[in-house]
């Protein structure tokens, strides 16, 4: 994890499972589901139609069980359950809907190693649900606990403003094969340095900042980054 390689194309693939079919339910956005537990994956609709969160970008994250089958979904706004119903204490728990953020990347879904009915959502925002707004592009988690609500799931508590001005979220798991990383861009903005990458890591005792790696320049046109199969690299994008 401690060489960068710039590069035009990136992968988009997420190295973060236990198993492979924890992987195999992805939502290109809220209203398609694509099942890759078949040879040939089945795209099919959620709910098109729903009135819950009208106009919703194409943002989303997922995460399924050991078997596959699907446990949760998020998009930016909000965290639905299995049944496409939205947790009890969901509904516009990451950023209020009226304000939108759609930057690429900005979601991450990741298994909390230290119990296996929780995971994390990792995301980046503007806005609280209070409708407080502070510096841009601010990373922040959500727990999510899959025991509750008769194994629907739902939402335990968010942690805000670990850190302003980054941009996309990318993970891979430890080579001890219990923890993992989660990386994201910071950029300088105003700041005379140059820009970075994030490093924290998921372990039973939480998340923690682990390190940071000056990238030796500033971003122009854009920035994304992706760790590479095992997670010995990461790619960046600029």
């Amino acid at each position: 994890m401690k060489k960068i390689i710039f590069l035009l194309l990136i992968a988009t693939f997420q190295h973060l499972y236990s198993s492979a079919q924890e992987g195999n339910q992805w939502f290109i956005s809220r209203d398609f589901l694509t099942d890759f537990n078949c040879s040939t994956p089945v795209v099919s609709e959620t709910f098109p139609k729903s009135n819950d969160e009208i106009g919703i970008s194409g943002l989303c994250t997922s995460m399924a069980d050991t078997n596959g089958n699907l446990l949760f979904y998020s998009t930016n706004y909000s965290v639905y359950n299995r049944n496409n119903k939205m947790m009890l204490h969901g509904k516009d728990s990451l950023q209020m809907h009226a304000n939108y953020n759609g930057y690429n990347n900005s979601l991450l879904a990741v298994p909390d190693p230290g119990n296996i009915n929780r995971y994390y959502i990792f995301f980046v925002d503007d806005y609280d649900p209070s409708g407080k707004t502070w510096d841009p592009y601010d990373l922040n988690y959500a727990l999510i606990d899959m025991s509750l609500d008769n194994g629907m799931g739902d939402l335990v508590y968010v942690k805000r403003h670990v850190i302003d001005h980054i941009y996309g979220l990318t993970g891979t798991r430890h080579k001890n094969k219990r923890d993992f990383w989660v990386a994201t861009y910071l950029r300088s903005g105003i700041y005379n340095h140059p820009d970075s990458l994030l490093f924290y890591l998921v372990t039973p005792n939480g998340v923690t900042f682990n390190d940071q790696m000056s990238i030796g320049r500033k971003a122009t046109n854009g920035y994304a980054q992706n760790f590479t199969n095992g997670g010995k690299r990461i790619a960046v994008y600029l």
